[in-house]
Order: structure tokens, then sequence, then C-alpha cells
């Protein structure tokens, strides 16, 4: 007996109906209408309960020869089971020409479709209504926005499979598609001219003032630029946000270099006057840049008095990073100095190469000079944004003469476990079997980490306590190959106390980075994070739970941390951001700051409101919506 698929070939390989010379056998589908013709398709289950309880929408199908007369009926729930039927029962008919079938289709079940006349001619459309139904305009804004928006390169218009993309939607148009780079940028510096005009009108009828942020990137192709961003309320009330420019920065990065660009920038779109905040790292050319940016503002505006510490808001996510790479890294406070005095003077992403650098090569310094005891400053004094009381102290690790204890460290380098795991990930990584087995086995690719990003050491961390079990067994089983990097229970200590340490950051990162974050979490963020470098230091200082290394690393994270926390009381914005928020108010202040820090910051709020923003408004925003609704 030939198998099944067998069956199926030979009836399905029969002589089809043909109407006309160009009619495509084919494509006809007709092993579909002659299946049909023949058998009928019941549910005798529809509508009877399962055995999960649940009513059937139909239930298990089942085939039923429309040949057999009722009192030889046949039925099957397997379609080649009936085509095998109709092929041994019915072969007469089965081999019969489609003309015999048709014929008798009024007798067997539903009749075959007839097709339409004009399926047997294509359409053909001339040339010129093919180019007339080409909309030009639309062709150039998407790809205007298919370059900019997924940032392909211009010269994707030249792109063989682009073009073959375009000409098979409409192929009277290849002298109208773009074909050249130089001639995408033209669309686009003439798209970013009107969109520019269009946003200076927006930006001049702000009913905020406009709070901008910088920052350096540098490309892939060594080319650094200034991002100048803007955020602000419009006339309709309603939060904005903006790029205003992306020139090329040359030659120097410094603040004042920087400070002429975004002055440049507040020109061409006349918002001066309208100058609120501006967000940045916490780099000292930051500092430079704002305090030339207001000699400018001085000297070249009518005089605008704009404050550069006031009005100058640091980046939450830099300092978290900064603190927790001191968490991991860091040997001493005076490498902790170091590194950030060496980053002191460096924005963007080139920040953390230095910073890191300084804190891995600080392992290389002797470790035995350390001080008997780590006193933390006890009070902060003076400033609206020195808040907490820090920590009391932290008792130093015991000493040794051993090149390699793990209590006084600098750099992954000198973290066993971190060590391990480093080397680990570049294992799997240079090794294409490995990595397979690894994936085969683990289920969850380890990742590699990155000396500038905490967060890719966490990644990492929990991958590898997720599937903690699994990952013993697959080093065990490559100890020959792994050598000294197998980890051990010590380090696995380690990376789960480190792990679960991390979790808070990680939570307050995506908070802090979504569309919804907001000024009046940072000092929230940060105290929260303070509090909580509080919490696992009591853990980590109780006799039960003592562990000198995460004191040290607590100690270390918690400087960096304190140091940008104290900074945050240059600028009364960050209070003032806390006591407007509806869900904090004073209320918070009252319960987490003492009475004469409370007091100071209602004050300079105070002060912000009479200098800056005490005016009657043109509109209320229900006029304003009203206004806008008749438009």
């Amino acid at each position: 007996m030939a198998s099944s698929s067998q069956q199926r070939t030979d009836f399905t390989s029969q002589p089809q109906m043909t109407i006309g010379p160009t009619v495509d056998v084919e494509s006809a589908s007709s092993e579909v209408l002659n299946f049909d013709c023949i058998f009928r398709a019941t549910y005798p289950k529809k509508g009877q309960f399962g055995p999960s309880g649940k009513r059937r929408t139909k239930g298990a199908v089942v085939y039923e020869c429309l040949l057999c007369s009722s009192d030889q009926a046949w039925s099957n729930p397997k379609r080649d089971n009936a085509i095998y039927h109709a092929k041994r029962k019915h072969r007469d008919i089965v081999n019969s020409s489609d003309i015999t079938v048709l014929e008798r289709s009024s007798d067997m079940g539903p009749p075959l479709k007839q097709a339409r006349l004009d399926n047997y001619y294509t359409a053909t459309p001339s040339e010129s209504a093919l180019r007339k139904v080409f909309n030009p305009q639309r062709y150039t804004e998407s790809m205007v926005g298919l370059l900019t928006h997924r940032r392909l390169p211009f010269s994707a218009v030249t792109w063989d499979e682009m073009q073959d993309v375009m000409l098979s939607c409409n192929p009277a148009i290849e002298d109208l598609i773009m074909t050249s780079r130089h001639e995408a940028m033209r669309h686009i510096t003439a798209n970013f001219s009107l969109y520019q005009s269009q946003l200076k009108a927006k930006l001049q009828s702000a009913v905020s003032k406009v709070h901008i942020s910088s920052d350096l990137w540098t490309s892939p192709h060594r080319h650094g630029v200034l991002a100048v961003c803007a955020r602000w309320v419009d006339e309709d009330y309603q939060p904005r946000r903006a790029l205003l420019s992306l020139p090329e920065i040359r030659h120097s990065h410094s603040g004042e270099h920087q400070s002429r660009i975004i002055f440049s920038t507040l020109d061409i779109y006349d918002i001066a006057n309208q100058l609120g905040c501006h967000t940045g790292d916490n780099a000292a050319s930051n500092d430079t840049c704002l305090q030339h940016l207001s000699t400018r503002l001085r000297q070249d505006r009518n005089h605008i008095n704009w404050d550069p510490k006031r009005h100058r808001i640091r980046c939450i996510l830099h300092v978290i990073n900064l603190s927790l790479q001191a968490f991991l890294f860091a040997s001493s406070r005076e490498a902790l100095q170091a590194a950030l005095d060496a980053a002191s003077d460096i924005t963007g992403d080139e920040l953390y190469e230095p910073f890191s650098f300084i804190l891995n090569d600080a392992s290389g310094g002797d470790t035995t000079n350390q001080p008997d005891h780590m006193e933390a400053q006890t009070e902060h004094t003076g400033g609206v944004g020195c808040k907490r009381t820090s920590i009391q102290k932290v008792n130093p690790p015991p000493r040794s003469d051993n090149k390699s204890d793990n209590t006084r460290r600098g750099g992954w380098i000198m973290v066993p476990a971190l060590r391990k795991l480093h080397r680990i990930g570049l294992w799997l990584r240079n090794s294409p079997i490995h990595s397979d087995a690894w994936d085969e086995r683990i289920k969850l690719r380890l990742g590699i980490d990155n000396d500038t990003r905490w967060n890719s050491w966490h990644r990492m961390i929990d991958n590898l306590i997720r599937k903690k079990q699994q990952v013993k067994q697959f080093l065990l089983d490559y100890d020959k190959a792994l050598g000294d990097n197998i980890l051990t229970s010590s380090d696995w200590d380690y990376l789960e106390k480190t792990h679960a340490f991390l979790q808070p950051f990680t939570s307050t990162t995506l908070w802090a980075q979504g569309v919804t974050a907001t000024l009046s979490q940072n000092l929230m963020i940060m105290d929260i994070l303070l509090r909580h470098y509080e919490q696992k230091k009591e853990l980590y200082e109780a006799e039960e739970t003592h562990d000198p290394l995460m004191l040290h690393s607590i100690d270390m994270g918690w400087f960096v941390l304190d140091k940008y926390y104290a900074l945050s009381g240059e600028s009364p914005i960050y209070a003032t951001a806390l006591l407007l928020d509806p869900s904090k108010r004073a209320r918070y202040l009252e319960i987490n700051w003492k009475g004469e820090w409370v007091e100071a910051a209602i004050r300079d709020a105070l002060s912000i409101w009479e200098e800056e923003y005490k005016m009657a408004p043109t509109l209320g925003p229900a006029q304003a919506l009203s206004e806008a609704s008749r438009c």
C-alpha cells in the first residue's frame, strides 16, 4: 500500500480542468476544489463540553463522503484517509475529467465557484497612469523619516535593494526616486530648516521657561557632537521636548567652547529670555560652561541675570553610575578623589573612561598604608541640599601584607569573584564551541562586562545567579579548560551579596530614566539610596553577618553618592521641585529632614517664585484650552 504522502501526490497530479489557453493549472488550487466536491466537513462534537469543562467551539472535524450511499456511509477524521478512500472506492470519478465532476457537483455538494472573466486578463496600466499616482512629497518625507529615525546612512538611497523596493511598488518612477546621498542630505537639510522655524514658533509661545540639557557624544567615526535638548510647557499646557541642535564640536571640548555653541543655539531660537535650568553630567567643564554662558547672557542679552549655580541640575543616573563604580572597584577614598579629579574636565561618555581607569589602576599601589579608621563626615553644614546625617564610621578591614588581600582592592582584577566572572565571559565569547555548549545547557547568555557601566556587571551577576545550579555543574564539567577561574563558595557568596545590594539601584535607574521622570525624584532617589547604604552597613557590621569586604565597598560607594548629594544644596531647585510635587509637598520634607532644613527649603522656594515666576498669566489653563479649541 502506498504511503499517505504518495497517495496525496497521485491524487493531486491528475489532469486539471482547463478553460482557455492562458489558465495556469498549478495555481488553480484544484486539490481543494475537488476535495470539497467529494467530501463534506462536519463537526459532530460541536457545542459539547470537553474534558476541561469548557464548551467546544467546533470540536474535531470529520470528513463525510458525499459519493457513498446512505446505507454505506463513510466518514473519517483524517484528510489523507479521505483522499485514499476516494481513490480506492470512487476511482472512476477521481480519474475522470473535471467536466464530469463539475456536472455532478449539484448532486454531491456545493458547486464549484465559477471564475471571473477578468481573472484571465492582466490589467496593465499605462506608464503615465503609474506616474500620476506617485506622490513625490510623501515619498520624500518617508525617506527623510526612514534615514533619520532609523539612523540609516545617507548612502542607503543608493542601495540596489532600496531602489528595487521602490520600483517593485511602481516601475514607472525610476527617474523620480533618490539615487544620490547628496540629494538625500539636501532634503534632510531643507526639512530641518522647515521644522526649525516651526519649533522656534512653539518655543517662543511656551507658557513656561525653556529648560535645556546638553551632552557630548562621540560617534563611531570619532566625531564629537554636542546635543542640546529642550523641555517646556506649550500654550495648551502640555509638556513638550525637542532636540534643538546637534552640531559637531571640533578642536576643543572645554566648557567655554561648549558655552559658545549653547549660546548660539539659544540665539537661533530666540529663547535666551526664557532660559530655565540646565541639566548635564557632573563634569567640572559643565560648571565652566554655565559660568561663561551666564556671562554672555549678562553682556550680550540686555543684562539677563542667570545664576549658573542655582540653575545647575546634575544627572542622577550619572551620579548612580559613579557611586556604584566606586562600590565595585575603589581601593580607597584617595583613589576615588583622584578618579573624580581626573574626570572633572571631561564630559559626555568619555568621562567614565578616566574615572574607571584610575580606579582600576589604583590596585598597583601599596595597600598597607590604610588609615586605622575610615571616618565619615557626621553632618553636613550649609546649603539646602545637605540634609541627611551620614554614616558614622566604617570599621577597616584587618591589615595584611599579602598583595592579593581582597579587602583592599582597586578594580575588578583585585576582586577574585569579579575577575573570574570577567574571564569566564571572555572564555565564552572567544570560543563558539564553548558558547554553544553554554547556550544549550544554561539557556541564558552570560554577557560581558563594561568597565564604564555598573549595570553590565549587575546583568552578568544576575544571569549567573538565576541559573546557579546549572552554572555550577557547567563549570565543573569544564574545570580543566577554566583552570583557576572556577567560582568557589566564597565567590558565590560575594556575588549573591553584591547582587542583593545592587537591586535597588536597578529599580531607581529605571524609575529615573522613564519618560515620566521629574526633577522631584532626584533628592528622593538619593535619600532612598543613602538609606540603603546605611542599612547594609548596619547589616554587615553585625557580629553574625560581619563582612569587611562589603563594608569597604559600601564606604567607597557612599563617599561618591554623599559628595553629589551635598552639591545638590547649591541649587534650591531640587527642594522646590519636591515642594511642588503633589505626592510629596512639605510633608515629605517634614518627615525626612530636620526642621531648619525644611524652613530653608521653603524660604528658597519662595525666593525663586518671587524672582523668576511671579507674574500675572495672560491665560489660565482652562482659558488656553478653550482658545485652542476655537482655532
